[in-house]
């Protein structure tokens, strides 16, 4: 397949993927939100906008890779379709935490002690997930860095604006010899606006890529392989919320 910046019949197919991704990107926003609030008593509320973020960006990804392999005549029924398998898979993914029993085995109808995730969790799960977000923050630092150099400062800035954590962005690219600091943003409108366009592509090949990355190979903790449920999540998070979209 050849580079979309080199060859002209790639580039106008390019374009046209993501004029489509583009226009329906809204309608896709808009119909995984209608539909996630269906789900309260699935989705806990602090992981809500979390879950959002990752149906969306798993229904864009479907969606880009049905366009390059053939014309799709009805997008919205497409979509609708695509949203509502990812909802079915959310619902075989979610388990119901139980009901709080007293010692008796009673069901408790006190003030029930609810800790943190982190809290309820084994420490080397914590651990296990804390050395996960770094490791994948540094190989979406190396997707990056696959792509055209116009692409890259797109991504850079976008993924600037989105992440929480800098310190951690900041030191994923130092690893790759590359100082982040000073990318920003044209200050000139249109040059802005033409940056910006090339962030559709872009964004979905570092998510094709780290999809891939996810399933050709384990991720490891002091040289010990995710098993369970540990490598469930560590799947699911293969593409990351932090990775900017629409």
């Amino acid at each position: 397949m050849c580079d979309p910046e080199a060859c002209p019949s790639a580039k106008s197919e390019s374009r046209a993927i993501d004029a489509l991704l583009e226009e329906y990107d809204p309608f896709i926003n808009a119909l995984v939100k209608e539909r996630i609030h269906q789900y309260a008593n699935v989705i806990p509320a602090g992981v809500l906008d979390l879950e959002t973020d990752e149906i969306v960006q798993r229904v864009r990804i479907k969606f880009w890779h049905a366009l390059e392999e053939k014309v799709i005549s009805y997008p919205r029924a497409y979509l609708m379709r695509i949203v509502r398998n990812e909802f079915i898979d959310l619902t075989r993914r979610r388990s119901f935490l139980p009901l709080p029993v007293d010692q008796e085995g009673e069901i408790y109808c006190g003030s029930a002690l609810v800790a943190s995730s982190e809290e309820m969790s084994d420490p080397a799960e914590v651990l296990e997930k804390r050395l996960g977000i770094v490791k994948l923050m540094q190989e979406t630092a190396k997707a990056v860095l696959t792509l055209p150099r116009r692409q890259q400062q797109a991504m850079i800035c976008a993924l600037i604006e989105n992440v929480d954590n800098l310190n951690m962005l900041w030191a994923a690219f130092r690893a790759c010899n590359v100082d982040v600091h000073f990318y920003h943003w044209p200050q000139e409108k249109e040059a802005k606006r033409l940056l910006q366009s090339s962030l559709s592509y872009a964004r979905l090949q570092i998510a094709c890529k780290l999809k891939k990355g996810a399933r050709g190979q384990s991720t490891r903790v002091r040289g010990a392989p995710l098993t369970g449920r540990a490598a469930g999540r560590s799947r699911e998070r293969a593409v990351p919320a932090y990775l900017p979209h629409g």
